[in-house]
């Protein structure tokens, strides 16, 4: 398959700066990911109430729509942070993530508020899926970067924010307090309203991502 016509194929996908090579994306990875949804609707037609993660996300369209319109409307940030976590649990659900807020510290004196950490429970967790919440209500042409959004005392249930990470943007949280530690994780999924960012910690050092627009 051509790469202009394998990047057409994920819409709503953005490989930014080659986070997986073209080839990669034109002749590799389209075909595991075709297997595997192949996996996952055997199972779910063998399986009364079982369903697929891509049949499960395609049904959530509408309330997804619904669910942004109202935290677009919300001013108060409590609120919206309550909006916020009804706009992304559905997204978790369907993919298999569940969001148990807790902190992690990577980096001495910089606690994070995560929704998920998975992995060896002995050392460094595998992967880390943290909330990005935006600082001012949504606009519908809304296009400032996920990266460039900072923490909110919201996310520390209205304490401070720790003072080494007040107005720290999360493109350098990640790289001084994620894979700045002596045992960060291997990857970081941010979640932001209208797009999670797939990040390898491996990478990072050269801005690589994988985009995932939700819109």
């Amino acid at each position: 398959m051509p790469v202009a016509q394998a990047t057409q194929t994920f819409a709503g996908i953005e490989n930014e700066n080659e986070f997986y090579s073209h080839h990669y994306l034109a002749e590799v990875f389209l075909g595991n990911i075709r297997d595997q949804v192949d996996r996952w609707n055997v199972a779910e037609e063998a399986e009364e109430g079982q369903r697929a993660p891509h049949t499960r996300l395609r049904s959530l369209a509408t309330r997804w729509f619904l669910n942004r319109a109202e935290l677009s409307k919300t001013r108060d940030e409590s609120e919206r942070y309550r909006k916020f976590l009804q706009l992304q649990q559905p997204l978790m659900d369907a993919l298999g993530y569940s969001i148990q807020p807790r902190e992690v510290e990577f980096e001495a004196g910089m606690p994070l508020p995560v929704w998920q950490a998975l992995g060896d429970r002995a050392g460094a967790p595998q992967l880390i899926i943290a909330p990005v919440f935006e600082g001012v209500p949504l606009q519908e042409d809304d296009s400032e970067s996920t990266l460039s959004q900072s923490l909110r005392a919201c996310q520390y249930h209205a304490l401070e924010i720790p003072a080494p990470l007040r107005g720290l943007a999360w493109e350098n949280i990640l790289s001084d307090a994620v894979f700045g530690g002596d045992k960060p994780p291997r990857y970081v999924i941010l979640a932001g309203s209208d797009e999670w960012l797939l990040v390898d910690r491996f990478k990072w050092p050269n801005n690589r991502v994988l985009r995932f627009d939700w819109r």
